[in-house]
This record gives structure tokens, C-alpha cells and sequence, in this order.
């Protein structure tokens, strides 16, 4: 996946660095007793694999946009009815911010593997690109603490971040000019 918008060394390196982001929940997924920690963790996980299908640079991508839309958008969804059930229940609280930034993370997601074969306004893209990246900035300063799991896994959230904001502006327009004929980039048709 070589183009002006990801060069080919980058997808790479991102895949790379989403491979540890998801063993490193893995490693917190396998050692921790709570099931709602667990499925925090899970969806970090989930949500690092399909940033390193996104970027994957060896060919086309390995689950690509269709499924990789629909997963996301169910596993939002699964995400923002934990959330609703925990406010109705009297227990949002941190927890319940932590659960409620998760279920918009996977939404972007979803919404990252929809650019592939639809168009939205640009608006929306760069908005959740700079929501993304002043996330990123937050859980890199520590302003939006860890839920448990110390620096490492705020530095692991900050990099998730900063690629999914990297992701949405190549994909918005590296896109943008693309039509029938014009550059291409394996799996996501246009780019």
C-alpha cells in the first residue's frame, strides 16, 4: 500500500505498532478477573486488528471494508447498550465515560471501513480525524487517566488514537480525487 498518503514503510510500521497495542490487551485480557475490564480490553484488541488490516501493507487487505463495517457497528452498538444499562443502573460514573469513549471509538471504526466504498462529507472526517488526535493527546498526557493498567497502556491508547486519526485523513482524501481509473491502493479502492 505505497501511495503519497501512506507510504509503503508506514503501513508497516503502523501494522507493527498495532500488533503490540493488541498483544499488549491480550496481556491484560488473559490476566484480569473482571468481565468489564476484560471486554475494555477486548475491544482495544479488536480495534488494533482492524487498524493493521486497515494499514496492511502486504496486498489487499486481509478482512476488509464489509465485514470489517459490520463488526464495528455491532460491537458499538454492543458497547453503547453496556453503556445505557450502566447510566440506568446508577452506575456510569468513570466507568461509564471509559465505556462510552470506547463505543465511539468502535463507531469510528466502523465508520473508517465505510470511507472505503462511501463518500461522506469531508466535515465529518476531519472532525472525528481532530477529535481523534486531541484524544490521542489527552491519553498521552495523562489527562484521561488509564482505568487501571498503568503508562503503558495510556501510551498504547494514545498511538491507537493517532493512527485512526492519520487513517481517516488518508482515507478522506486519498480518496477524494480518485475515481474510475485513477490511483489505486490495494483494498481500498481509489487510494
Amino acid at each position: 500500500m505505497s501511495n503519497g498518503w501512506i507510504p509503503g514503510w508506514a503501513a508497516v510500521l503502523w501494522v507493527l505498532v498495532y500488533s503490540v497495542i493488541a498483544f499488549w490487551h491480550l496481556g491484560h485480557l488473559a490476566v484480569m478477573s473482571s468481565g468489564g475490564g476484560r471486554l475494555w480490553h477486548a475491544a482495544h484488541v479488536l480495534m488494533a486488528a482492524g487498524m493493521a488490516d486497515m494499514f496492511w501493507p502486504w496486498g489487499g487487505m486481509p478482512a476488509g471494508g464489509g465485514a470489517g463495517e459490520a463488526v464495528f457497528a455491532g460491537a458499538a452498538v454492543g458497547y453503547l447498550t453496556l453503556v445505557l444499562t450502566l447510566a440506568g443502573h446508577g452506575r456510569g460514573g468513570e466507568a461509564g465515560r471509559f465505556w462510552a469513549r470506547t463505543s465511539a471509538g468502535l463507531a469510528v471504526m466502523s465508520y473508517m471501513f465505510a470511507l472505503m466504498s462511501v463518500r461522506y462529507l469531508v466535515v465529518i472526517t476531519v472532525a472525528l480525524a481532530g477529535w481523534q488526535l486531541t484524544e490521542a493527546v489527552a491519553w498521552a498526557t495523562g489527562r484521561l487517566g488509564t482505568s487501571g493498567g498503568g503508562p503503558a497502556v495510556r501510551v498504547s491508547l494514545a498511538l491507537m488514537s493517532a493512527g485512526m486519526a492519520y487513517m481517516l485523513v488518508a482515507m478522506q482524501f486519498g480518496l477524494a480525487g480518485a475515481g474510475p481509473g485513477g490511483p489505486g491502493m490495494p483494498g481500498m479502492p481509489g487510494m
